[in-house]
């Protein structure tokens, strides 16, 4: 005869485990998210410099410009799908970068070297600490702001 006791305790035994085994997936995919926002973060980070080294190169660089002009993209690519959609990114961050980098001083006829003080660079590094500041902020509220955060997948 099934003891009454039994059933509870077993019960509360595979409800333990089901709980157990849910939080620790959700632990793990915040941290594996987490550690793809870090190395998106590191990719902006590349970008900047790539740009930065573009525009004060003594001369213009076909490579470099559609190696530049392709990160960009992918970048942005990566922004609006899984899982960095779920952090909701204004897409207007993303234009500032690729226009900080790309609107001036882009065309072979016009490319002059630009020193490290000039308009320009200055606003690619601005347009590239405001992505990655909202991509970390944002990574930071959706999973870290608030006690109950911490169950969410």
């Amino acid at each position: 005869m099934c003891d009454l006791s039994n059933v509870v305790t077993w019960l509360l035994v595979i409800l333990g485990w089901v709980l157990v085994h849910y939080l620790t997936t959700v632990r793990e995919r915040r941290k594996d998210i987490g550690e793809a926002v870090a190395g998106l973060v590191d990719r902006i980070y590349e970008l900047e410099d790539d740009a930065i080294k573009f525009h004060k190169a003594e001369s213009f660089d076909h490579f470099a410009a559609r190696d530049i002009v392709t990160e960009v993209s992918r970048v942005s690519m990566d922004l609006v799908t899984a899982p960095f959609s779920a952090l909701r990114i204004r897409p207007d961050l993303m234009k500032q970068v690729r226009r900080s980098m790309t609107l001036q001083n882009f065309e072979e006829a016009r490319f002059k070297s630009l020193p490290a003080n000039n308009q320009v660079i200055g606003k690619i590094g601005a347009a590239a600490d405001d992505l990655a500041r909202a991509v970390r902020g944002q990574y930071h509220d959706r999973y870290y702001s608030h006690w109950w955060q911490c169950m969410r997948a």
